[in-house]
């Protein structure tokens, strides 16, 4: 009986390791390398997505981008709101525009824009899958303090 109990307790153990080295994994592969910002509606000619607006629910494997590298980037989170149309757009845009990228108001004076830059991988999405995140990092820590305070002593 003892026997059996130590060869599971083994088995979660191992279990627990791959679990916590996926994650480990995942956040230091998002963490390093060049930035990566949301994108969508960029090309309005294309149609409009509605689904790029708040609340912003992104499929990683669609809609999150690796910004080019030849110059430094943001990222751009832009709500305009024209002929009471409102559309969100999300894009890598160069760092050295931002004071001018979102300057509409010459050529369309009844348009109302807001825009946001930031420069950390992924953070032109919605604030409250901001939250989400954050939550994310509180069970990692939480299964990192369990495996080597309860399960190693």
């Amino acid at each position: 009986m003892i026997i059996n109990c130590k060869n599971k307790l083994n088995m979660d153990l191992k279990f627990s390791k791959k679990i916590l080295f996926i994650f480990i994994c995942l956040n230091v592969g998002f963490v390093k390398g060049r930035l990566s910002c949301y994108e969508c509606n960029i090309d309005l000619n294309e149609g409009r997505r509605a689904e790029c607006n708040d609340p912003y629910a992104p499929g990683p494997s669609v809609d999150l981008v690796t910004c080019p590298n030849y110059e430094p980037h943001s990222c751009l989170k832009a709500i305009i709101l024209y002929k009471n149309v409102h559309v969100t757009v999300r894009s890598c845009v160069p760092t050295r525009t931002q004071n001018t990228y979102c300057d509409f108001h010459n050529n369309y004076p009844e348009a109302s824009v807001s825009c946001s830059f930031c420069n950390e991988n992924a953070c032109n999405k919605s604030s409250i899958l901001l939250n989400i995140n954050i939550n994310l990092i509180i069970i990692e820590i939480t299964f990192v303090l369990y495996y080597f305070f309860i399960i190693v002593t």
